[in-house]
């Protein structure tokens, strides 16, 4: 399973998943089939008393579940005590109505990150209008698979068109693999890169209609990171490929043209 803008998760595909990965034999399996398709999945599967075959032991929960999914699609699993949210900066990044209709809830609002919980890790529908409520940008990367992720020596030209000399070269890079865990894509989930311009003394430039070079070298100057910067900090810890970077800002000037 990965993650989609439109495919709902479905009872068939996570027990499909499940047997493939040895958590459930097939006779589990037919019997999970049987489950009530009126609520969600993951707490159908959590009341069959299922255990996982890999650790007889362990009774396959609704939390234990989640978090299974949460890694095979390669997101983060956060387990939320709903006394330390702050109600006041959460609520100012959404309304009520659009948390609950995305089945999304903000967790922690920044000054330089944004956090969403989602009960529904194949939807990402709502990243759009979060970017026109925050005025963030966000765009998706595939995930490298940590199974078959490989080490390659990095290649300095490509880097540099990624980054120019915004961050240091690493030595050695991950390129993707191919194995069962990803379904021979060498990808697993998808993460978000981000930009966030906050105008200071680019705002006269820009009411002045100048040129906007000149304000993105102004905001490069105060500190700013560019959405390739982003993608270059996640491709040095190992979680996406150059490639990748390149594919989801084809918009973008190369780091060197940039500033």
């Amino acid at each position: 399973m990965t993650a989609s803008t439109t495919t709902k998760i479905a009872l068939g595909s996570l027990v499909r998943d499940l047997v493939e990965e040895g958590i459930i034999d097939q006779a589990d399996a037919r019997r999970a089939q049987g489950g009530s398709t009126q609520q969600h999945p993951i707490l159908a599967l959590s009341r069959m008393d299922l255990v996982d075959r890999r650790q007889p032991s362990r009774r396959l929960s609704s939390g234990l579940l989640t978090q299974w999914l949460a890694e095979r699609l390669a997101i983060p699993f956060v387990s939320i005590n709903p006394l330390s949210i702050d109600v006041e900066k959460t609520t100012a990044v959404m309304s009520f109505g659009f948390a609950k209709s995305h089945q999304i809830l903000c967790v922690e609002s920044t000054a330089k990150a944004i956090v969403i919980a989602t009960a529904r890790p194949d939807r990402t529908d709502w990243v759009s209008s979060i970017e026109q409520m925050t005025r963030r940008k966000v765009r998706l990367v595939r995930r490298l698979c940590t199974a078959c992720r490989r080490q390659v020596p990095a290649e300095a030209g490509a880097w540099c068109s990624l980054v120019g000399d915004a961050l240091p070269m690493q030595a050695q890079l991950y390129a993707a693999g191919g194995c069962l865990e990803c379904r021979n894509t060498g990808y697993r989930g998808r993460q978000g890169i981000y930009e966030l311009l906050i105008p200071d003394r680019q705002r006269n430039q820009i009411q002045d209609q100048s040129d906007l070079d000149a304000a993105r070298s102004e905001a490069v100057r105060s500190g700013w990171h560019h959405l390739r910067y982003a993608g270059a900090l996640k491709v040095a810890r190992g979680d996406t490929t150059i490639e990748e970077v390149f594919r989801v800002t084809p918009h973008l000037l190369d780091a060197q043209e940039a500033g």
